[in-house]
């Protein structure tokens, strides 16, 4: 049996192609599989995002129930925490080494006249006849997010390792 020198070139192109077709998937393989991997990331940093403005939510709407709640700053810490389950809670302010986890950097309330814009005390201020208070109430949540993606490669090309995320509510309340 003889082969002939067209067979044994067909085969020969036919083995190249693969094998550029293997170099090609080589190349674009380690690239597809970044891109994958910055898409989780993308999507895990906006459901904290998500998770951090809804914690500030909560801390503003426990607060803005009543004077006396809007003075209780850890009744609107303790909603701000219970409305981020499944986050862990920070210590103290997150640092890049808190891992992923949110703290309520502050809960404050004030009490404003509303044609005056003076600001008075919300328990024992007044303000004129013909004028009512405000209550506002502002909750801020902090929040770092720790990347899951292999931090070597993430520190080989310049990017860091965790992103800290914040969010401030604030809402107002007419209190006569």
């Amino acid at each position: 049996m003889s082969v002939s020198p067209s067979s044994v070139r067909e085969l020969m192109s036919a083995n190249s192609k693969r094998g550029q077709a293997l170099a090609e998937m080589l190349i674009a393989l380690p690239l597809l599989l970044l891109l994958l991997a910055a898409a989780v990331e993308y999507g895990r940093y906006a459901y904290f995002s998500i998770v951090v403005g809804n914690a500030a939510r909560a801390g503003v709407q426990y607060g803005v129930q009543s004077p006396i709640t809007a003075a209780a700053t850890i009744g609107m810490t303790n909603a701000a925490y219970s409305d981020a389950q499944g986050v862990a809670q920070c210590s103290g302010p997150p640092t890049a080494a808190s891992g992923t986890c949110v703290y309520v950097s502050s809960a404050t309330q004030k009490c404003q006249c509303a044609n005056t814009g003076a600001i008075i005390d919300c328990f024992s201020g007044t303000c004129a006849a013909t004028d009512h208070r405000i209550l506002y109430v502002q909750v801020t949540v902090t929040g770092r997010l720790q990347f899951i993606s292999p931090r070597s490669l993430l520190a080989y090309v310049g990017v860091p390792t965790s992103l800290p995320i914040t969010d401030q509510a604030v809402m107002r309340d007419l209190v006569q």
